[in-house]
């Protein structure tokens, strides 16, 4: 399996997946705690070098009935604090999944 994904689950199609779904819920069980609190921790450790103020490229964006070539990237202004504690807690709660041997899993709702 690829370090930078994690076995998870897509409830809602009852199949195995792996890292977040991009639509639609994710459960993460035992099977992916531990990889998925690594990744969470280090993407938390490289944005926490980044500037204050994030500035990243979110999903590309076009007026429906326009030529594709009149589109763009969205741009995502975000603050640098609250992008890497919700990452460290994403990684916290990982870890509790892990501790709790199968009780406890986490539910993603969608990206």
């Amino acid at each position: 399996m690829s370090p930078l994904f994690f076995p998870s689950l897509n409830p809602a199609k009852n199949e195995p997946h792996r890292g977040l779904c991009f639509y639609g819920p994710t459960v993460i069980h035992t099977e992916g705690d531990q990889a998925a609190s690594a990744i969470f921790s280090v993407w938390a450790a490289l944005f926490a070098c980044g500037p204050k103020n994030l500035m990243l490229t979110g999903a590309w964006t076009m007026i429906e009935g326009h030529q594709p070539s009149e589109g763009l990237y969205e741009k995502l202004n975000i603050d640098r604090d609250d992008v890497v504690g919700k990452l460290q807690q994403i990684a916290k709660f990982a870890n509790q999944v892990a501790a709790t041997d199968g009780q406890y899993f986490i539910l993603h709702l969608g990206i």
